[in-house]
């Protein structure tokens, strides 16, 4: 097996198996290889989860027992990755990444937030749901380019339309990207279900 291909495969079991420790350790050996950020979270913590998902289909209720480990493996990565990235020193624009209050399903939003710091972008985002009020500091940013929401569960399509109204009466230049099955009823500028081709439909889209 490829070195990185080696490595991948330690990310990914590492966060199967709920140790979070031995994910930071994989996902660092990674780093130190010369394995890109992008590359880390792409093939090795989503390769996790799309195995997740075929274990879930085999065995529901198996697989749900161990869902909170391999969460919290996972997002001690992403923290662990974050934390090498630092702060843009002088990043081209800037980019809000959250979730509507009352979404549940918050590690895309944490994974695309990570993958645009380390294209060098100053990222706003939230650990909780958000009204269109929390985030002003945002959007009193002259540089924010683009909004990414991540909406999956179907309870919050009333709060995401809201949330979208009110981002176009305050500011009507920025561009809404989302992703996730609720996406296409969001009315959004732009849909990108592919966290791959999101970075390159946001600097492709910027110039």
């Amino acid at each position: 097996m490829p070195p990185a291909n080696d490595a991948f495969e330690h990310i990914s079991k590492s966060i199967l198996s709920g140790n979070g420790i031995a994910s930071i350790e994989a996902a660092n050996k990674a780093l130190e290889s010369g394995i890109s950020i992008d590359e880390i979270i792409m093939n090795g913590i989503l390769k996790a989860w799309s195995e997740f998902l075929v274990w879930h289909d085999r065995d529901p209720k198996e697989s749900m027992k161990a869902w909170l480990d391999c969460f919290s493996a996972t997002q001690k990565v992403l923290q662990s990755l974050d934390a090498t990235i630092g702060s843009p020193k002088d990043p081209p624009f800037s980019v809000l990444v959250v979730t509507v209050l009352g979404e549940g399903h918050v590690l895309m939003r944490d994974i695309v937030t990570i993958m645009l710091r380390a294209k060098g972008l100053k990222v706003y985002t939230s650990k909780r749901g958000v009204r269109i009020d929390d985030v002003s500091e945002a959007l009193s940013d002259p540089k924010l380019n683009f909004i990414v929401l991540s909406c999956i569960e179907p309870r919050t399509e009333a709060k995401l339309r809201t949330f979208i109204d009110g981002v176009r009466e305050r500011r009507g230049d920025v561009a809404i990207i989302a992703g996730g099955p609720l996406a296409s009823k969001s009315g959004a500028d732009l849909i990108v279900n592919d966290p791959a081709k999101l970075g390159h439909s946001i600097l492709g889209y910027s110039e």
